[in-house]
């Protein structure tokens, strides 16, 4: 039994999705239902030097009323880093590449657990921080 939301792999570009949606050319992968609108959900995403939280688009079946997240090719279900950056560190792997020493070049930004950890920053004030993380929509790079 697969935990969470289910999903659906749709195309890279946000605007054919959409149509496709709308249209209702889009299926339901559980009764094969026609997919129509329903909202958004947030999810965070990371490349290979940022993350952010992106807007994904929800379908529901007009069938069996189920709901899932539209989720771009470009990424995994489940995953943090988008596909490219996951096949990079394969392939660095099977080359030997990021044994020990300083990471390698795609490797990314380790996340801080918080104040408080060993190792961790201490945090910022907040005039030093950035602007707050919106939800953006999904925009392929």
């Amino acid at each position: 039994m697969v935990r969470g939301a289910p999903v659906l792999m749709v195309g890279p570009d946000p605007g054919v999705v959409e149509r496709e949606l709308t249209a209702g050319e889009l299926s339901c992968p559980a009764c094969s239902g026609e997919l129509r609108p329903w909202g958004h959900a947030r999810r965070w995403l990371r490349d290979r030097a940022t993350e952010r939280v992106v807007r994904l688009r929800r379908g529901r079946c007009r069938s069996c009323l189920g709901t899932l997240v539209l989720l771009p090719v470009v990424t995994l279900g489940r995953r943090l880093d988008l596909a490219g950056v996951i096949g990079a560190a394969l392939v660095a792997k099977a080359a030997g590449v990021g044994i020990g020493g300083s990471p390698p070049p795609w490797a990314c930004p380790r996340r801080r657990c918080g104040a408080g950890c060993a190792g961790s920053p201490p945090e910022p004030s907040w005039s030093a921080r950035s602007s707050p993380r919106w939800p953006t929509p999904w925009t392929p790079s």
